[in-house]
Order: structure tokens, then C-alpha cells, then sequence
């Protein structure tokens, strides 16, 4: 959404910025100078931030506030100055007392805001060096087209004359990813030759070690010869069929939430003989679950990213386990304690009829973008869990990010247990971004993601 102003040939000197969640009930905007595009954005690869979202990482910006209209500071008596909430402040808290947005804390310093109907990600406030910090999930951000000072919309299709939003400056905790987690899409999703790529710190940004992406390649991301030598439990690796997996099941992963209130297991793919059962789910080349990557709106908004990764999964291999709720993340039993539903309609009652008697066994609450699409997500803390159709009435697409290896040197991408496509081929909906500023990122991530599994062989 551009203004203009000045006649209709020259685009304005700001822009309206809005943040919209999934089933828009929550609509947000402001304005912001030409002059101040792109946006400096950061991502986050912490385990945190995955578990919030169901992604595989968070990417956030400062919220810009052009509220011209905000009174001046009021001083007290004590001459002390008594700051006015900026306009997002306060529209923020009005949504959450009208029950529009929940808030849940993310951490000592910070809070996050979702939408109490669909539960998209949409702002974060809190503290940073001693500063108030107000921020929205870039997820959630209209892909709007930004045309160029010199005007020419064009037929919408050509980047070049458009201008970028979002500049990603920096991605950070990379360290814990292991195996570099979404890296191989988000080394360098800037546009060419007209903005730096992102630097890249292990830890926090500015308190920890810096990595140049050459040295990101051999301290983060694993050559094949390193993934075979990793195959205790079958292999780790996404290619081709000297990596298949041998042998009995693979133990179970845990699927679990920031929050801990959505905590269940993914049972290996198999029948009770060992053999894997033959579907689209499996990778056939390596006994693994396949990986669906996709750039479509409803999933941006739902994981609060750029491109969301989904795995596939029936029903009768999804569990409970027996181990309290808490905000700890980690599996400490996969003992299933009852029966999960083994029907989306099943699972669809069971979460609607949690929802009239809360303390069931999940969190889980449901949204139904259309009535034979269903998105299934904590209540609590927000991170999106199933994605489910009627048309597959028995499986579940689970949110990749939510997944957790069941040892140690397990990478982000679990390579032992999942089976992922690195090709632009292998993108759903990327028609979703074209011609808007959205386009130029998820471009540039495809092509970067192509080149590092060309690099890695």
C-alpha cells in the first residue's frame, strides 16, 4: 500500500507499513519514510525461537512509529520525563484487552503478541541494551509492492524497479543450530550488489564470535563425507542411496512447543515388520520423511518466516508422552499416556472440545482458514504444530521446527531422520511473492539454498 501525494506520477516520500495476521482480525499500520528503506531486519536461529514458531527460525524488525500526533513528554515534579507509549504500544494493548491478541512472555526482557483467533506472530516488545524495543514478526508484513523514486510500477513483475522493505543485517545463534539450521537459504537473501549480506554471529550479535560465510561452511554445515561418518542411527544425509536407512525403527521424536503445552512424539515411519511403509511421505532413496518447503501467505503468516518447512506425517505415528508441562525443552520420556486421535475429525473434536474444558492434555487450539483447511497451533505460546486438509483425512503436516533429535550431535535439520529438497523445484507457492518486495528475499534464498547443496555435494 503506497500513497501518493504531490500528483499521481510521483510515489510519496513514506510508505504505509501494515502487519496483518492470517484470518485478519488483527490489522496494524504506520508510516514510514522512503528515505529510511529497506528496513534492517535480524534473524534469529536459537532453539527458542523455533520452538515459538514451528519454524526454523524467527525474523524481526523495529515496528517504525509515525505517529506524528503523540503529545510531548510530560515532566513530573520531580522534572523526571514521563515517556508517552509510542502509538504501536498502545494500539497493541488495546487489541490485547479487547481479546484480539494474546501476549505470552518469551523471555526476562521480552514479550510476544499473537492473534487470539489464528494465532499468527506478530509483535514483540521488551528491552534491548537499556532501550524500550517495540517489533513485528516479518512474517506478517503485507507483501507490498515499494515502487522506486523514479516511479514506474511497471507490470509488477521486474524487482528492479521496486524497492526492498526488509534488509536482513545479521543472523544470529548459530552456534546451537549445529548443522546451520535454515542457513543454507538465509546466507545471503539480499539483493545483489545493492546491499551487504548479513553478517553472522554464533551467538548474540556484537557479544560473540563473528563468521564469515566461508567459515560458516566448515564450522557449521557438514560435508557429505562428515554426514557418513555420522550413520549410528542410519545415515545422515538428504541425497542419494548410499545413505538409505538400514535396520530397525529410529527412535521417536519429541514435537514440542516453547511453552511445553503442546508435547508429543513422531514415531518412525514404519510398519510393526521394520519396513517402511511405502508412500509420498518417505523419501524413497533414504527411508527418510520428506520435507515441504513452502512460500505460500497462510504459512508465512502461521510460522512468522519467509519459507516454511513442513513434514508429513499419519496420524496413528503422532503420540502423547508422559512428562509434565513445563518451560523446559527437553524429552525426558516418549511413553505414549493415551491414545491420539487418529482422524482429522477426531483431532478436530478433541481440540474443540479441550477448548470448551480447558486442562486437557494439550494446548492445542484450532483455526479453520476455509472449511476443509485446518491449522492447528498452541493456544498459549502461539507456535503453529499441524497443518491438515480434509481431503487427507488421516495425516498431519507437522512444523519442521518443533522437531527434535534424539541425541546430541542432532542438527537443526535432523538429516538422520528427515529428507530435505534444497531446489527452487521443490518450493511451493513461490507465485505467492511475485512482483512485491517479498519476491527479491525469497528469490535470493532459493538461489542461495541451490548453490549450497551444489557446494556441499
Amino acid at each position: 500500500m503506497v500513497s501518493l501525494s504531490g500528483g499521481d506520477t510521483l510515489p510519496s516520500r513514506t510508505v504505509e507499513l501494515v502487519a496483518e495476521c492470517q484470518c485478519k482480525a488483527n490489522r496494524f499500520s504506520t508510516r514510514v519514510a522512503r528515505s529510511r528503506l529497506p528496513l534492517a531486519a535480524i534473524v534469529c536461529h536459537c532453539s527458542l525461537c523455533r520452538y515459538l514458531t514451528g519454524g526454523l527460525y524467527t525474523s524481526v524488525t523495529a515496528w517504525p512509529d509515525g505517529d506524528s500526533s503523540r503529545p510531548a513528554e510530560k515532566k513530573d515534579e520531580n522534572a523526571q520525563a514521563t515517556k508517552t507509549p509510542p502509538a504501536i504500544a498502545r494500539e497493541v494493548s488495546a487489541a490485547v484487552q479487547a481479546g484480539r491478541l494474546r501476549t505470552h512472555p518469551f523471555s526476562t526482557n521480552y514479550n510476544v503478541f499473537f492473534c487470539s483467533m489464528c494465532s499468527s506472530l506478530m509483535f514483540f516488545d521488551g528491552t534491548d541494551e537499556g532501550k524500550e524495543t517495540y517489533g513485528v514478526f516479518a512474517g506478517v508484513l503485507d507483501n507490498t509492492r515499494v515502487p522506486t523514486q523514479s516511479g514506474g510500477d511497471g507490470d509488477g513483475t521486474d524487482q528492479e524497479r521496486s524497492m526492498p522493505l526488509l534488509h536482513i543485517a545479521h543472523n544470529k545463534f548459530l552456534a546451537g543450530t549445529l548443522d546451520g539450521g535454515a542457513m543454507p537459504w538465509l546466507r545471503d537473501p539480499n539483493s545483489a550488489g545493492s546491499l551487504e549480506p548479513p553478517r553472522m554471529w554464533m551467538v548474540n550479535r556484537g557479544q560473540s564470535q563473528e563468521i564469515t560465510e566461508e567459515e560458516a561452511m566448515f564450522k557449521l554445515f557438514r560435508k557429505k563425507e562428515e554426514r557418513k561418518q555420522q550413520q549410528q542411527l542410519g545415515g545422515g544425509g538428504s541425497g542419494g542411496g548410499e545413505d538409505k536407512v538400514q535396520g530397525g525403527p529410529l527412535p521417536p521424536l519429541p514435537i514440542k512447543c516453547f511453552c511445553g503445552g503442546v508435547h508429543l512424539v513422531l514415531h518412525s515411519p514404519r510398519s510393526g515388520g521394520g519396513e517402511t511403509r511405502n508412500n509420498d511421505q518417505i523419501d524413497s532413496a533414504t527411508g527418510r520423511r520428506r520435507v515441504i518447503t513452502c512460500a505460500c501467505e497462510s504459512c508465512r503468516k502461521a510460522t512468522a518466516g519467509y519459507l516454511t518447512h513442513w513434514t508429513r506425517a499419519e496420524l496413528q505415528d503422532v503420540a502423547f508422552v508422559d512428562v509434565p508441562n513445563n518451560n523446559e525443552n527437553k524429552t525426558n520420556s516418549t511413553r505414549p499416556i493415551s491414545s491420539f486421535p487418529s482422524t482429522l475429525s477426531e483431532l478436530a473434536a478433541s481440540v474443540e472440545d479441550r477448548a470448551e474444558s480447558p486442562g486437557g492434555p494439550t494446548t492445542l487450539v484450532l483455526y479453520r482458514s476455509s472449511a476443509h483447511v485446518q491449522w492447528y497451533s498452541c493456544g498459549r505460546c502461539s507456535a503453529a504444530v499441524f497443518y491438515a486438509r480434509d481431503d487427507e483425512p488421516g495425516r498431519v503436516w507437522i512444523a519442521a521446527g518443533l522437531l527434535k533429535g534424539a541425541g546430541e550431535d542432532d542438527g537443526v535439520r535432523l538429516e538422520k531422520y528427515l529428507s530435505w529438497d534444497f531446489s527452487r523445484a521443490g518450493v511451493g507457492f513461490v507465485e505467492d511473492c511475485r512482483g512485491e518486495w517479498r519476491d527479491r528475499i525469497v528469490d535470493r534464498m532459493l538461489q542461495s539454498a541451490e548453490a549450497w547443496e551444489y557446494t556441499r555435494g
